[in-house]
């Protein structure tokens, strides 16, 4: 096997390598590579990647009596400034999430809290036939409010009997949880968008109504949801999400 490839670039030619191949690039010039490999593919598949320092440019091509002309052109990225979010984890509890399943939402869990951005505000609320927050309203995201919430959560079990969420959802999205663990004095401002992640294994029959709530706060909250396992509500789980224009996931293993 023996391969030589030439590659011609408008642009500076930065780096040149293969992920498949070990290679021998020649350089012709800063926009001129000369690429040889002698290796053959082991899946069939041989993979050149090339970086070029990007500008504007204009190329052109002539086919028969026909020119073809494209321009290039960059445009600064531009990196969104993150914004204060308020996360409210809401977890399934119910006896159905005994065993694998309350041990791997927890899991979960836990990485979650490891990557909240500074700034962010957030709490626990878990439910099955009742509820409770693990504070009265979000707390800032603090080390002494991380290891509060993991210092909780590591004895968390699925004790909270039957599936019910709309409850639980309807007190969070309005601020006014009923029942909770932890009394708070600080409140995040109601300007800062809630971002609801769903742990849940359940099944519920009133998914109508927890659309027409969750549109009801559209523009002004969205939902992550996981479904965990093969029993979980596909309805519930792709409903809250697309109702809030976030996103779902479903977890079968």
């Amino acid at each position: 096997f023996n391969l030589k490839l030439f590659w011609e670039s408008n642009n500076v030619i930065e780096s040149v390598e293969s992920l498949t191949n070990p290679i021998i690039v020649t350089d012709v010039s800063d926009k001129a590579k000369e690429i040889m490999c002698k290796t053959c593919p082991q899946n069939g598949d041989f993979n050149v990647l090339v970086k070029t320092n990007p500008g504007s440019a204009v190329y052109h091509k002539k086919i028969e009596n026909e020119n073809y002309v494209a321009i290039t052109h960059q445009i600064q990225d531009q990196l969104a400034q993150n914004t204060p979010k308020n996360y409210h984890f809401i977890l399934d509890k119910s006896g159905s999430m005994s065993g694998g399943k309350i041990d791997q939402a927890l899991k979960t869990l836990s990485l979650f809290l490891l990557y909240l951005e500074p700034g962010s505000w957030f709490n626990v609320i878990s439910f099955g036939s009742t509820y409770s927050g693990m504070w009265k309203t979000s707390v800032p995201y603090t080390d002494a409010n991380i290891k509060t919430c993991r210092d909780r959560i590591s004895k968390y079990t699925a004790n909270l009997g039957g599936t019910e969420i709309f409850n639980c959802l309807k007190d969070s999205l309005n601020d006014s949880l009923a029942t909770y663990e932890i009394e708070t004095k600080e409140k995040c401002s109601s300007d800062v968008e809630k971002i609801y992640i769903l742990l849940t294994d359940g099944q519920v029959s009133n998914i109508h109504e927890i659309e027409s709530l969750l549109s009801s706060f559209k523009g002004k909250c969205r939902v992550f949801s996981v479904g965990i396992g093969q029993d979980a509500s596909r309805g519930l789980i792709e409903t809250m999400a697309s109702s809030s224009n976030g996103l779902s996931r479903m977890v079968t293993d």
